[in-house]
């Protein structure tokens, strides 16, 4: 008997198990291979979600950049643009290295 992690919910399961306490996935029905399999596809695509999250956290940064370059008008709502394309890229930024941490801690294996 070993403890691996459920390919439904990653979170510790017995082998031997029928189904994952956790979120019901079906573990007795799968071999050995196969749950790996599944591991890793699961692993691939959360990758893949996550890269798409990074593409996007750099559009709006590269976005918030430019909305501070721009000569804006001193009149009405275009005078708060610098300030707000600052926060946008700010907030870009922030979320951008959030989610390259998590790359590197999924690629890390943990």
């Amino acid at each position: 008997m070993a403890i691996i992690k459920c390919p439904g919910c990653s979170k510790k399961t017995s082998d031997k198990a029928a189904t994952c306490a956790s979120c019901g996935f079906p573990i007795g029905e799968h071999d050995a291979d196969s749950l790996a399999r599944k591991q890793v596809f699961q692993r691939n695509e959360r990758l893949n979600k996550l890269v798409s999250y990074q593409m996007l956290a750099m559009l709006f940064f590269i976005a918030g950049i430019a909305g501070v370059a721009i000569e804006w008008q001193q009149t009405g709502w275009q005078q708060h643009m610098r300030i707000i394309s600052l926060v946008v890229g700010s907030a870009a930024l922030a979320c951008y290295l959030l989610v390259r941490g998590r790359i590197f801690w999924i690629k890390r294996g943990n």
